[in-house]
């Protein structure tokens, strides 16, 4: 057993660790670790990167739902242009191109775009044109909706059945129109992943 003096020597020790606990549950000033104060500019840089990391977060997925719905508009899609600087023998091969085309089972929708619409489409950069005739010979075009995706046999398959309807045409998939600007929006995308990591 230790002697009564010990245990008179422990007793302040004792009170003392007691009041520094009641002082800490109470908030009072003895706290045992002191709490930190955002003080300063502190929570104005803390507010702003938030707000940032929130920006960059929904151009990320705004993008990329852009991105995707783009991607599914043109998914299945092929252009055929009839390249014939004669208009009749050129509106003469888009016809022919056309039955042929809807006579194919894997195609779901043909469409001969009108050469009303297609002059409104190229008017901002080649001009209205002189009143007296056509200067620039214009292709006639085709929209040709597929049953699954645009692959390369695909396209091959196509250009070979209007070989001889068409000798001049010319089969695109409408995706790869613009895959510069699907890569100009994944490099968004990966700038706003970059500015959320940050």
């Amino acid at each position: 057993m230790m002697p009564d003096s010990g245990i008179r020597g422990l007793m302040p020790f004792a009170q003392g660790v007691l009041a520094r606990l009641r002082a800490f549950g109470s908030g009072a000033e003895g706290e045992l670790v002191p709490q930190a104060r955002l003080a300063g500019p502190m929570p104005w840089v803390i507010a702003i990167m938030v707000a940032l990391t929130v920006i960059a977060a929904a151009t990320g997925l705004a993008l990329r739902n852009v991105a995707t719905t783009a991607a599914d508009e043109l998914a299945g899609g092929v252009t055929v242009q009839i390249l014939e600087a004669q208009p009749d023998l050129r509106q003469q091969q888009a016809r022919a191109s056309v039955a042929v085309l809807r006579s194919w089972p894997d195609i779901t929708s043909v469409r001969l775009v009108p050469q009303a619409e297609v002059d409104r489409l190229i008017a901002p950069w080649l001009g209205a044109g002189p009143e007296d005739g056509e200067v620039v010979p214009v292709p006639a075009l085709i929209d040709v909706r597929l049953d699954g995706p645009v692959t390369g046999e695909r396209l091959a398959t196509i250009r070979s059945g209007l070989r001889k309807a068409a000798p001049g045409a010319r089969v695109d998939a409408q995706a790869s129109w613009l895959k510069p600007v699907f890569g100009a929006i994944a490099s968004l995308q990966w700038l706003a992943v970059a500015l959320i990591v940050l």
